[in-house]
C-alpha cells in the first residue's frame, strides 16, 4: 500500500506498507519539505526500496488512494 500524508505546514510524507491481516507494516517512507504533494520521484524511491526487499517471484498488487492516482 502507498499513501501520502501532511506532516505539518511545510512537510509531506509518502509511506509504502505491507498489509498483514488487518495491519499495515511500514517498510519505507520519504519525507520532504514541500508546500504541495510530495511528488512522484519521492514515491518512486520508496517503492524501489521496498521492491529490493521482495523475492524475484513475488506477486505484488500496489494499492493507493485516489490522490496517488494522479499522473507524474
Amino acid at each position: 500500500m502507498i499513501g501520502e500524508s501532511k506532516v505539518n505546514d511545510a512537510h509531506q510524507i509518502v509511506m509504502v506498507s505491507l498489509r498483514v491481516g488487518e495491519r499495515a507494516l511500514r517498510l519505507a517512507w520519504r519525507m520532504k519539505e514541500t508546500l504541495g504533494a510530495i511528488g512522484f520521484a519521492s514515491s518512486r524511491e520508496a517503492l524501489e526500496a521496498v521492491a529490493a526487499l521482495l523475492p524475484e517471484d513475488a506477486r505484488v498488487i500496489l494499492m493507493g488512494d485516489a490522490f496517488m492516482a494522479r499522473p507524474p
